[in-house]
């Protein structure tokens, strides 16, 4: 079997339920991405959890290595809330393939940009090219110091120069087939 989905379910003492579902491509999935490890949200409520229940779609075997469950208060939410409302990304501007934003910094910190990871993407932090690093599984960060920085973000499709150039090779060619097969039919 290539997919395993598994049901979670978190129930409370209302009889409400919350349920989840996790999908596990295995290695034989052509969309498998190596990924062995999860964290799965089950919400949040006034009312204590009673009971979590996993459920699989088969009767069968199966192991885990590990299996953690975290509660997070909310006690300090606004604050933490806040918190994430510094050193963002300000004076943002998007132009075709190109973002442009400044931010300033106490200490050095990595700047989350919930931008897909490309390899078509190239940095910029104060017009000199900084390395992109893969945040989040799928997203992209850049390396700050403290300071102010220009950030400028550009994007080019990967083989798109090399796909133009083939382009206009093949129609140099056509052209020269072309006139070859009307050379050829004024002789004959």
């Amino acid at each position: 079997m290539t997919v395993k989905s598994t049901a979670i379910y978190r129930t409370f003492s209302n009889d409400s339920t919350i349920n989840k579902k996790l999908v596990y491509l295995t290695p034989d999935h052509p969309r498998y991405g190596d990924r062995t490890d999860f964290y799965i949200n089950l919400g949040w409520s006034e009312e204590n959890c009673q009971k979590i229940t996993i459920t699989f779609p088969k009767a069968g075997e199966y192991s885990l290595n590990s299996l953690e469950i975290y509660k997070h208060s909310l006690d300090n939410y606004e604050n933490e809330v806040e918190k994430r409302k510094e050193n963002i990304l300000e004076n943002v501007e998007i132009g075709t393939n190109q973002i442009t934003g400044n931010i300033s910094l106490n200490e050095k910190k990595l700047l989350c940009l919930t931008i897909p990871y490309s390899t078509g993407w190239t940095a910029f932090v104060d017009e000199e090219e900084t390395e992109l690093l893969r945040a989040n599984t799928m997203f992209m960060a850049l390396p700050l110091s403290a300071g102010n920085h220009q950030i400028t973000m550009v994007y080019q499709t990967p083989g798109l120069n090399g796909g133009i150039g083939l382009t206009f090779i093949g129609l140099i060619m056509l052209v020269y087939l072309f006139a070859l097969q009307k050379r050829k039919s004024k002789i004959q």
